[in-house]
């Protein structure tokens, strides 16, 4: 799981993860911010071990239930309308929606449609 930096890895030791040379650290007013070569940030990430900012989602997989929800409302239903199809209550449609745009950090359904359509956000 990627390291937050909001403190659980502290960011010396992300420098020394990528070298000094690769990292350039800027601090005013109590906040640091680390900026990473190109180079450094895709040797993280394909590692696997890139940080995340504070706050950013988790990455949490969607569930089946709302893969399955996310494509009905991609496919033009309405909230009301995926309940009916699946049989379920629309306050659990709501909630399975709700559920979505947290895991992938978006604000509006149509955000994560657009990602999850993308095929970065769905499960194997």
């Amino acid at each position: 799981m990627s390291p937050d930096v909001d403190g659980s890895e502290s960011v010396s030791d992300l420098v020394r993860r990528v070298g000094e040379e690769q990292a350039v650290l800027l601090e005013a007013d109590g906040l640091t911010v680390v900026c990473l070569s190109y180079d450094a940030f895709l040797r993280l990430v394909a590692a696997g071990t890139a940080p995340r900012p504070a706050g950013a989602p988790a990455t949490t997989p969607l569930s089946g239930r709302e893969e399955e929800v996310l494509h009905l409302v991609g496919r033009g239903l309405s909230a009301s309308e995926v309940s009916a199809a699946l049989g379920i209550s629309r306050n659990t449609t709501n909630q399975h929606l709700l559920s979505v745009r947290r895991k992938l950090g978006v604000r509006s359904t149509r955000e994560a449609v657009r990602r999850w359509e993308l095929g970065s956000e769905r499960s194997p």
